[in-house]
Parts: structure tokens; sequence; C-alpha cells
């Protein structure tokens, strides 16, 4: 517990504290928050890691996204979707995004953007077949040319019927396996091919939400900053 949340109780006669009551809360509306802010900004955090810029022990409201899926999803990209995770993150930081369909040329017919940029996202993007989906939509993949990805590639933007895209049921339904195993066509005898193309994958994802995180720090300190000058 913060020490600015601890106020002192004065012994009074009841009249009195009944006169005092309603002055003595709204002091502590007033005073608290602002004492909260300035006292309370010790609270741990992970190594490597700023310390929060601004922490109240009784919390604050955010708005943000905590399932949201971009590319690197095997079912999203089914939908056409071709937001990375960096697109992302910068639609939720006010940026603009492209939406399906798509012209002949790849041009988006559709766009979109936030009237008011998210307070927090996250992506998070299906680990399942991260390797298959790259292998599937690189041309000088080695499984490209595979049945599978072949099969796959064509339900991509397919509309949607009465039931699940063929192309998801081609990695779906492994999954529902007792001992679900890789297409050989696809990542190769013994599935490595499809297992250094998800950590390359991984890597990726990782590194858009480091980069994001580095972009929304430094654009809280600006704020901060500015919140200073003003005073």
């Amino acid at each position: 517990m913060c020490p600015c949340a601890t106020l002192a109780t004065p012994t009074v006669h009841k009249n009195a504290a009944r006169r005092l009551a309603f002055p003595r809360f709204l002091g502590l509306l007033l005073v608290l928050p602002a004492s909260l802010a300035f006292e309370c900004r010790g609270r741990p955090v992970e190594g490597g890691r700023e310390p929060c810029l601004s922490y109240h022990r009784w919390r604050a409201p955010f708005f943000g996204e905590t399932h949201a899926h971009t590319t690197f999803s095997f079912d999203a990209v089914l939908a056409d979707t071709r937001a990375t995770p960096r697109d992302a993150y910068a639609f939720a930081r006010g940026g603009s995004l492209d939406l399906t369909p798509y012209d002949a040329q790849g041009h988006a017919l559709r766009r979109i953007q936030l009237q008011r940029p998210l307070d927090f996202a996250i992506v998070t993007d299906h680990s399942e077949y991260f390797g298959e989906r790259s292998i599937c939509l690189d041309p000088t993949a080695s499984g490209y040319n595979s049945d599978v990805c072949d099969t796959f590639r064509a339900a991509i933007a397919t509309p949607p019927g009465s039931t699940l895209p063929f192309g998801f049921l081609v990695f779906g339904i492994p999954l529902l396996l007792s001992t679900p195993t890789r297409y050989a066509s696809v990542c190769g005898p013994t599935g490595d091919d499809c297992r250094t193309r998800a950590e390359s994958v991984w890597q990726e994802i990782q590194a858009a939400a480091e980069e994001a995180y580095r972009v929304h720090v430094h654009e809280l300190r600006g704020l901060r900053v500015d919140r200073e000058h003003q005073l």
C-alpha cells in the first residue's frame, strides 16, 4: 500500500464530524489522485523495462484489443487478411488499415481508421502452422507447389458457404487427431522446413511487438514532457 493512501482521523465531536465529513471527502477526492500519481511510482517492473509513467493504486480504465489475428494466422489469411503485426500495431496507434476485398492490382477497396487510438493492443496469431502458411505463400519455398499448398491458396478469399472453407480443413482437421503430423510434401521428410519457417515468423512477431512498445513509450514520454511544460 502506498503511504499517500493513509489518512489520520482526528477525534472530534460527532456534530462537528458531520459538518466536516463532506469537505474532508471532497478534499480526499481532489488530493489523493495527485498524491498517488506522485508517490506510487515504485511499482516493480520486469527486467529491462521502464517504470510505469503513471500508476494508481486504485487503478484506471484503459481500452484496447486483446484478440487480433494477422496474415500470419492460417485461418485469417483464408479471408485474404494481409495486415501484418506491424500494421495491426500501427492501426491501434491511430493509423489506417486496408480491408478486403482487393482489386486485381492488389489495392484494397476499403480502409478503416479508429476515431481514437487504443490504449493497448495485443496480436494473438495462431502459432499452429506458422511454417506451413509461410511456405505455401512463398513461391521460392520447396513445398510451394505441393498439392496441399495449391489447395490452401485456392481457398483464399473464397466466399464462405454453409461449411468451413476446404482450405481451413486442410490444416484444421489434423489438429483434431490424437497424433497430429505435418505434411511431408510441405515441410520436408523431417518437418524441419516448417519448424525453421515457424521460428522466423515468431521472431518477426516479437520484433513487431517490441517496436510498437518502444514507440508507445516514446510517445507517452513526449506527452508527459508537454504536460510538465504546460504546468
